[in-house]
């Protein structure tokens, strides 16, 4: 990617909804080449989907917490497996594998506490392969971009 490909990508980041006309005038780049490279970064995976971010307080999701997650390698199950379970819980925002000390990162978005405690206790610590959990809870998003 060259810097007119960093240009039109980092906007779309903060407004996917643009049209092509409206990017191409805020960049001062041609209306065929916004759309050439958009295309190009679409066809190559680049850009995955074009989104929204929405306000989750307004939403009624008002609680969001990261888990932290130690797998047990006893379980027969890969590290992937367990991720990609934990995936398809209705809540879940985001996993990750991840390095260090912990070996998964769940990110939940919920009404309430006591939700959230359905969520942690009777479906995650549920799944096979799952050995210990920390529940980090964010008393507030400074920034927030995907």
């Amino acid at each position: 990617m060259d810097s007119k490909d960093w240009k039109i990508f980092n906007y779309l980041r903060e407004n996917s909804r643009a049209f092509i006309k409206e990017i191409a005038k805020q960049l001062n780049i041609p209306h065929s080449t916004v759309y050439e490279r958009m295309k190009r970064m679409k066809n190559e995976g680049i850009i995955k989907k074009f989104t929204i971010l929405p306000d989750y307080k307004k939403l009624g999701l008002d609680v969001c917490a990261y888990l932290l997650i130690n797998f047990d390698p006893r379980s027969l199950r890969t590290q992937e497996e367990v991720a990609r379970e934990i995936a398809q819980i209705d809540r879940v925002y985001g996993v990750d594998i991840i390095t260090g000390e912990w070996d998964i990162l769940v990110k939940v978005r919920t009404e309430n506490m006591d939700v959230l405690r359905d969520v942690i206790v009777r479906k995650i610590r549920e799944i096979k392969g799952v050995e210990k959990t920390e529940t980090l809870v964010v008393f507030e998003s400074i920034k927030e971009t995907c």
